[in-house]
């Protein structure tokens, strides 16, 4: 990869800024994701890519594969005994990050959100496959909010090393590889040789949407962000977008810039986990259209509201939208998406 990108780019800004972050990866973890134009999204006056993410393996969900590119050799290097994973029992990233722990034979517990209903089934089933009951920690509804002061609690009296890991693997040393979807976005231009003038992302936690955002200010290109909330309206992003700057800065050496970001609602099911009939269906026609999956939870929200605003708003140039993947979580709600 490293190779490739230096022969395709001539930019000393790039090449300095793949330098750095490459330095602190693992490059058996860093992957090539290419891009494909979507037709029933294209018209004459714009041609609409999506970069797919999704694929790079089936387990571990689309770019958190980048975070922990970074994430893991921190924790090797680090020697750390326990990585306390925090998150709910569907979630892609414990399904995720577990599966390298155990490869690389690094200590772990989960602390996870207590559910009512836990049936076998999408990342859950998964999780399951992995881990073992006595390294999970099943935390109270009414306590969830405090639960990084609880791991911090414990973490303070633990004899051993415990590195303490929130929701999503939002945390500094998971910059340098999140920061590497734009630079691999940087190949697939210049071997379609075309520049996006408009990049549609789902801003999750916010933490790989503050990564991208940041090196494209750092690269000084003029595109145009589109971020998806998924979940609260009312959730504020620049708590972590403010984090990422500051991690940014101590990463490249410069405080870094946003290129012009704006944000939306999902045109539909607003909630999070929240599906509807109209949803069910977009699922249905774009993977019989197009031949992509997609998850209710994520991406399948993000293609939908971003094919309504690019349709709305008749945006012109090249549009890309970055599939971030959640395939397994599409096969834990089978049973609410109705496909007849």
């Amino acid at each position: 990869m490293e190779r490739e990108f230096n022969r395709k780019h001539t930019s000393v800004q790039a090449k300095n800024l793949f330098s750095i972050v490459w330095d602190f990866c693992d490059k058996e973890l860093l992957y090539e994701s290419r891009v494909h134009p979507l037709s029933t999204f294209s018209s004459s006056q714009n041609k609409v890519f999506m970069k797919r993410e999704d694929e790079s393996s089936f387990g571990i969900s689309g770019y958190k594969k980048r975070k922990y590119a970074s994430l893991l050799p921190f924790l090797q290097n680090q020697q750390v005994e326990e990585t306390l994973v925090i998150g709910t029992a569907f979630s892609n990233h414990v399904c995720g990050i577990l599966q390298l722990l155990i490869e690389n034979h690094l200590p772990y517990s989960l602390w996870l959100k207590e559910a009512h209903q836990l049936m076998p089934k999408g990342n859950w089933f998964l999780t399951q496959l992995l881990s073992q009951s006595d390294q999970i920690k099943w935390i109270p509804s009414k306590k969830w909010e405090t639960v990084t002061e609880g791991a911090q609690a414990y973490a303070s009296k633990a004899a051993h090393r415990v590195f303490i890991l929130p929701e999503g693997g939002s945390v500094r040393e998971s910059v340098a590889g999140a920061a590497t979807l734009c630079l691999d976005l940087l190949r697939n231009e210049q071997q379609l040789e075309v520049d996006m003038d408009h990049i549609f992302m789902d801003a999750g936690t916010g933490f790989t949407a503050a990564c991208t955002a940041y090196m494209l200010g750092y690269l000084e290109r003029k595109v145009q962000c589109h971020l998806v909330k998924i979940g609260d309206p009312k959730e504020d992003y620049q708590p972590m977008f403010s984090k990422v700057a500051g991690w940014m800065e101590e990463l490249i050496g410069v405080p870094p810039k946003l290129p012009p970001i704006h944000w939306y609602q999902p045109m539909t099911a607003k909630s999070f986990g929240q599906v509807n009939q109209g949803l069910s269906l977009f699922i249905k026609e774009f993977a019989q259209q197009e031949g992509v999956l997609t998850d209710p939870i994520y991406s399948a929200k993000l293609c939908m509201t971003a094919k309504h605003i690019i349709h709305g708003q008749k945006l012109e140039g090249n549009i890309l939208i970055i599939h971030s993947g959640g395939g397994v979580g599409l096969l834990g709600h089978a049973e609410r998406i109705k496909i007849s």
